[in-house]
């Protein structure tokens, strides 16, 4: 099966609309958002939306609160 798909690497599943946002507060707020019910791939790519617009210094409350008004 390998023959037919070719080497895939690890780097072709990341997401640009994650970027260079802070792991950790990518993590937590996607976490966070998933503990509430939310479909944890979508909530990562909410939370990366979010830190885009809002910057990734900003703080996790307010990256969680954007975030939900999306989802």
């Amino acid at each position: 099966m390998k023959d037919k798909i070719g080497d895939i690497a690890p780097e072709d599943f990341t997401s640009d609309a994650v970027g260079d946002a802070d792991p950790d507060v990518l993590d937590e707020a996607a976490a966070a958002l998933s503990g509430l019910g939310a479909n944890p791939v979508q909530a990562r790519k909410v939370v990366a939306t979010v830190l885009q617009e809002i910057g990734d210094d900003a703080p996790i409350e307010e990256v969680i609160k954007r975030a939900l008004r999306s989802i």
